[in-house]
């Protein structure tokens, strides 16, 4: 939580603490003060320690698996570090691991999540990044498959700006390819032209949809039976040109936020 509000001070502090607890405590008792210590290292912006981390003591942390087991979030953050190092082995080894773990505990719906995010991040796949947002009961993994959709987004907006009809998507960390942009431009623009169509009730409806509520709790929210919530959906992806609540919330993610006010 300190990291995620920025204060380093406060999650050095944490990890002071995690330091007291050695293995003769319990053995795992290394495990979160590595994990800490590379995240810390990362967000203080010194890149070059936390390289050092993971080719030195903390190698093993990627493939670790009571560290993917405690964090959803862990297999995704090394693929994001691996992208913005240039090296993509952490981000393989946790993919491999999370995934190995996934298939391994089919009932244990946080790993699904934490194999979905990973694998989404890995690909470049904002329908995958939309499910684990809206999936991770880990608020940390939450916020974080969220602020990945948008960067991806926003990534690809801005190079669809800069090349005309191409943009960038990574095949893999680290890696980029130059992929024709034309089909997903031409539903971007029939979407912007959907948004202005919708009407205020739609509008309502479609941004709690877009944020995970059910129809059940959009027709409580906004007064109306089920039956008519689902009648305006079904109006709202025409309109839209889409199937899904999944491709409605990515739309909303990127639609400029006066088209969600009613």
């Amino acid at each position: 939580m300190a990291v995620r509000r920025g204060d380093t001070a406060g999650a050095a502090a944490q990890l002071a603490r995690l330091r007291e607890f050695g293995p003769e405590v319990t053995e795992l008792a290394p495990v979160p003060a590595a994990w800490l210590e590379l995240v810390l290292a990362h967000a203080q912006g010194e890149h070059l320690a936390a390289t050092a981390l993971l080719t030195g003591p903390g190698r093993h942390l990627p493939s670790l698996r009571p560290l993917h087991l405690a964090e959803p979030g862990a297999a995704a953050w090394f693929v994001r570090f691996s992208r913005t190092a240039g090296n993509p082995e952490p981000g393989q080894a946790a993919l491999r691991t999370a995934e190995l773990l996934a298939a391994a505990n089919p009932d244990i719906p946080s790993l699904q999540t934490a194999a979905l995010h990973a694998r989404a991040l890995f690909e470049c796949d904002p329908d995958g990044l939309t499910r684990a947002a809206a999936e991770h009961t880990d608020a940390w993994a939450a916020a974080c498959a969220a602020s990945d959709l948008r960067t991806l987004l926003g990534e690809r907006g801005s190079s669809a700006a800069g090349r005309g009809r191409t943009w960038l998507v990574r095949e893999h960390a680290g890696r980029y390819a130059v992929v024709d942009a034309a089909p997903e431009q031409a539903r971007a623009d029939a979407a912007a032209a959907g948004w202005e169509e919708l009407g205020g009730t739609e509008r309502t409806i479609a941004a709690l949809v877009a944020d995970g509520l059910t129809n059940g709790e959009v027709a409580g929210a906004v007064h109306l039976s089920p039956h008519t919530v689902n009648y305006h959906l079904r109006r709202i992806y025409a309109k839209l040109g889409i199937h899904s609540r999944v491709e409605l919330a990515r739309l909303a993610l990127s639609a400029p936020r006066r088209m969600l006010s009613p």
